[in-house]
């Protein structure tokens, strides 16, 4: 028999949603579901290149692809949340800065013992490297009480700032320029090449103690371990 899969579907506010405009991740946290959606994506947009310093920069527009704030090569990211099993998800928020293709991982629900709700988010799809957010999950529905990785101190330690300090001042998004540029990534690519994570999944490995990242690149698909999911993370 022939068996029809609806789409997830964001329906307050309502959000578009199709070839390109795609859920990205989900996760449970204090017994709720959220999602993370991609949207205001070209189906046919334009190539984009890495750009670690101004990573929601947009190419020039024609026709097929505007790239305005509804329809651009970049896209934008937004998170709901789900009462009814994922059929439908309310209550759309914008994610922050940069976090365009996202995914969040509930360490406590992974195996760890404890730990805040962990965000990992790519601002150019294949043409880029993650960041990375910490909540707790009283604090997780609204992204602006989030933390955010924005580099490394002197003792290679992660340097954390607020919501303010990430987004800054910008008056359009494409605008932005993540604090410390290049160093928020949580790793430096070995070259553009590798600056391409797209259909990321990061999960902690409990035999091996590890964190493990896997996503799609050019060449195929990748991986990289670490022990904290701030890094180090290996080749």
């Amino acid at each position: 028999a022939l068996k029809v899969y609806e789409p997830a579907t964001v329906v307050s506010p309502a959000i578009e949603q199709g070839f390109f405009d795609v859920p990205t991740g989900g996760v449970s946290v204090g017994g709720a579901l959220y999602g993370f959606f991609w949207t205001a994506h070209c189906a046919k947009g334009h190539g984009i290149r890495p750009s670690a310093d101004a990573p929601l920069m947009r190419p020039k527009g024609d026709a097929a692809c505007p790239e305005n704030n509804a329809r651009n090569s970049v896209g934008h990211g937004v998170m709901a949340h789900s009462t009814d099993d994922g059929r439908t998800f309310r209550d759309a928020v914008n994610l922050p800065p940069g976090f365009v293709y996202t995914i969040a991982v509930n360490p406590v629900a992974e195996g760890e013992a404890a730990g805040g709700v962990l965000i990992f988010g790519a601002p150019r799809y294949r043409a880029s490297v993650p960041y990375l957010a910490e909540a707790t999950p009283a604090s997780f529905s609204d992204p602006k009480r989030w933390r955010f990785m924005a580099g490394r101190d002197a003792s290679g330690r992660p340097r954390w700032v607020s919501y303010q300090e990430w987004a800054g001042n910008f008056p359009d998004a494409s605008t932005w320029h993540p604090p410390q540029g290049a160093g928020a990534q949580i790793y430096a690519p070995e070259s553009d090449r590798e600056a391409c994570v797209g259909e990321m999944s990061i999960t902690w490995n409990q035999p091996l103690k590890r964190w493990l990242m896997t996503y799609n690149c050019s060449a195929g698909i990748e991986a990289r371990v670490a022990a904290e999911p701030a890094g180090p993370w290996s080749a």
